[in-house]
């Protein structure tokens, strides 16, 4: 479960490329990035790194390298966030004071074998 509010998550839909699910990409590197096609950008110039810029984010990346053994792609929503590749819930996006259930597993399309 990851803490936010309101106003972590708002930062998150103004940082995303995408509309509907925000889609972001965790890069080898480790570094969190946006793009506006399909949140994957090959070229390191046409990538939006969003590090430090929300708390959400970066808990993210951390989620993604535990369910992914490496780096990926992700959806966030206002309440969860989902692996792109396997499409399972990794996280819970909650207000501070509730908590709530965690559910990360093994993507079956993980990296790392």
């Amino acid at each position: 479960m990851i803490a936010a509010d309101e106003a972590e998550v708002a930062i998150v839909a103004i940082l995303s490329a995408t509309r509907g699910q925000w889609l972001f990409s965790l890069s080898s590197k480790s570094r969190m990035y946006t793009h506006s096609r399909h949140g994957w950008a090959k070229n390191e110039e046409d990538r939006t790194y969003v590090a430090g810029l929300s708390e959400i984010i970066d808990t993210v990346g951390g989620v993604i390298e535990s369910h992914r053994g490496g780096g990926g792609r992700v959806y966030l929503t206002r309440h969860v966030i989902q692996c792109a590749e396997c499409r399972l819930v990794i996280a819970s996006i909650e207000e501070p004071h509730t908590t709530g259930p965690k559910a990360v597993g093994r993507c079956s399309a993980s990296r790392r074998r």
